[in-house]
């Protein structure tokens, strides 16, 4: 599948519409470090249905970096507090440490019943990875696990909580 950069959304409106929606939504935080409760949100990437986006949040380019933090908070806030929502983080405790650091959110507002992990689930589905070397990324899944495109590759589904994911 190939990305049309031009459709790659640096608008939190559209993030705001995506998280308010019933559509699951997948997330991923690009941070300053790998410390968790330390290191602070860079980028958040996020897709749902058709959609996706990146919103720059801190950028060594001051042209790009123009968003409203205390709104994207405030999408993260409602999105994480909504018993209804599916959301899809990668490697979710370091990815909500960060903002939890970060003052963004806190443990007490985040719905854990709405939080999937690929990356935990990954290690739960092919635990001999880990020991053959074997990865488990968001890009390495990726390739793995494209199967919609490419009949050849596994297909995995998971549900939980009577969600599918």
């Amino acid at each position: 599948m190939a990305i049309d950069r031009a459709r790659i959304s640096h608008s939190i409106d559209d993030f705001e519409i995506a998280a308010a929606s019933e559509q699951p939504i997948a997330l991923d935080l690009e941070t300053s470090g790998l410390t968790p409760f330390i290191s602070e949100p860079s980028w958040i990437s996020w897709a749902s249905g058709d959609r996706c986006g990146a919103i720059p949040i801190k950028h060594r380019n001051p042209s790009i970096y123009n968003v409203d933090i205390n709104r994207l908070k405030k999408v993260l806030l409602e999105l994480h507090q909504r018993s209804d929502a599916s959301i899809i983080w990668h490697n979710a405790a370091f990815d909500i440490s960060i903002l939890i650091g970060a003052g963004w959110l806190t443990v007490d507002q985040i719905n854990a019943k709405s939080v999937f992990d690929s990356m935990l689930a990954s290690y739960i589905l092919n635990p001999v990875k880990n020991n053959e070397g074997g990865k488990h990324s968001l890009k390495f899944l990726y390739r793995e696990m494209k199967s919609e495109h490419d009949p050849a590759q596994p297909t995995y589904k998971i549900t939980t909580q009577g969600r599918e994911f």
